[in-house]
């Protein structure tokens, strides 16, 4: 876990978003895209990840270069990104 301007970083992961459905080849469109959630205790609850861990933050971007830009520009080089 690593330790920044938005508290703990508890986890970085890839998924998958439907963006529709082509109209000139008829196939489904998807779109990648990465989420980072924070824990910093003493503010607000955003939500749990898996009804267990509670986070304060959640930082989303559409490319894997932008989601490690941001993560390095307030302190945070330890981490790994997930796989869904």
């Amino acid at each position: 876990m690593d330790t920044g301007s938005f508290g703990i970083l508890l986890r970085v992961w890839k998924g998958k978003l439907n963006g529709g459905k082509s109209p000139i080849t008829n196939k489904q469109l998807k779109r990648t895209y990465y989420t980072a959630t924070f824990y910093k205790e003493g503010e607000q609850i955003k939500g749990y990840i898996g009804s267990e861990k509670p986070f304060t933050f959640e930082h989303t971007e559409y490319t894997k270069a932008n989601i490690k830009r941001f993560l390095n520009e307030h302190g945070y080089t330890n981490f790994e990104i997930e796989e869904m």
